[in-house]
């Protein structure tokens, strides 16, 4: 089994990420700890049945004590308590224990989903991810954030709670359609945004002459990116300053998320547009051009992203849809800017009207 690795150093709480082709759970010294525990399998129903029985051979090949196992169906309307009560449920009924291991097979939803329902029972059980969507490989899965969504608001309940170990394998990614894989390059572009512009410029080269990344391109993308928030992650784990770096483009995001009812933008949707407001916003302050934001708009068209709101939109309703984000800093608006491509900051005291006029500019050709 060939791969690349990536240790989040956290103390207690560090494990590995795992990535690469074909990668998958055996009984090597890595995932060890699967023996003699009881485990509960949550998967995507999306997952490919032959994909899933094939990771499922492999985890009873681990010889667990106990296994069962619960297919979901998520979106973010049902990211809430009720998919975290089947969980529990399961586990109840079943008579899992302090010693079990949940294994979460599935996107970012579910990852989020099961990790909070690991988190909350018998106040924390172990946890394993096998991220299906390079949404969730290159970010969800990764960090420890778990939650659920609230009406008011998306991950307003929640809890840091750190997986055993992340395995990556861009196989689980063939059987997605295009539009899904291009969520997770908002992630990635995020990352090279507020942290590595040679990883954006390489980007950019490999895109001007392909939509499609080879594996090994694929999978250095994948570990760069990963690279990028657990640096970070390893210096804040519950994001009492530094992490907030890695929410560029989120208040915005989540904003048009929670104004198209969780339906008409994805997050990967959501992202993009948030990355470019937080450009316009950066423009008051900082060394970002408008040749920048035109040429980020450029890269995040090319993997599939929207630049525009899909129907006209109210600046006002963004703005008050973002107090109500959990990102928010007692009665300010917490918001991450770039002072140049590569190198994010945190900023609060950014006036309304700033934002207003920044979220009418970057779509004013829609009005």
């Amino acid at each position: 089994m060939v791969y690349q690795k990536i240790k989040l150093n956290l103390k207690e709480n560090s494990y590995d990420v795992l990535i690469g082709k074909n990668i998958s759970i055996d009984n090597s010294k890595k995932i060890q700890f699967i023996a003699e525990r009881e485990i509960l399998v949550v998967s995507d129903k999306n997952i490919p049945i032959a994909k899933f029985n094939s990771i499922y051979k492999s985890i009873i090949d681990c010889k667990p004590c106990k296994i069962h196992s619960l297919k979901l169906k998520l979106n973010e309307k049902k990211k809430n308590n009720n998919s975290v009560s089947r969980i529990h449920n399961l586990l109840i009924n079943k008579t899992y224990s302090r010693n079990s291991l949940i294994i979460c097979i599935g996107g970012g939803i579910l990852s989020d989903v099961t990790g909070f329902a690991a988190a909350t029972f018998l106040r924390g059980i172990d946890f394993m991810l096998i991220p299906s969507t390079l949404l969730s490989q290159v970010d969800a899965s990764i960090g420890g954030k778990t939650g659920i969504n609230h009406q008011k608001g998306k991950n307003l309940i929640g809890a840091f709670h750190q997986p055993r170990l992340v395995l990556i394998d861009i196989n689980l990614l063939k059987s997605l359609p295009k539009s899904e894989v291009s969520e997770g390059y908002a992630e990635i572009i995020k990352h090279c945004l507020i942290k590595d512009k040679k990883l954006l410029n390489w980007l950019e080269k490999k895109l001007s002459t392909s939509n499609h990344l080879k594996d090994k391109d694929l999978i250095k993308l994948i570990y760069r990116s990963i690279k990028i928030k657990a640096e970070i992650v390893q210096q804040d784990e519950t994001e009492k300053n530094l992490r907030a770096l890695l929410n560029f483009g989120h208040t915005f995001g989540h904003a048009f998320e929670a104004l198209g009812g969780f339906k008409t933008y994805s997050h990967g949707q959501g992202v993009s547009l948030g990355i470019l407001v937080a450009l316009e916003v950066s423009k008051n302050y900082y060394s970002i051009s408008e040749e920048d934001i035109t040429r980020i708009k450029r890269i995040l068209k090319k993997v599939g992203l929207i630049i525009k709101p899909k129907t006209e939109i109210s600046p006002d309703k963004v703005y008050n849809l973002m107090k109500i984000d959990k990102k928010r800093s007692q009665n300010s608006l917490k918001f991450i800017l770039l002072n140049k491509l590569g190198s994010a900051v945190i900023k609060e005291d950014v006036p309304k009207k700033i934002v207003i006029n920044a979220l009418k500019q970057s779509f004013k050709s829609l009005r």
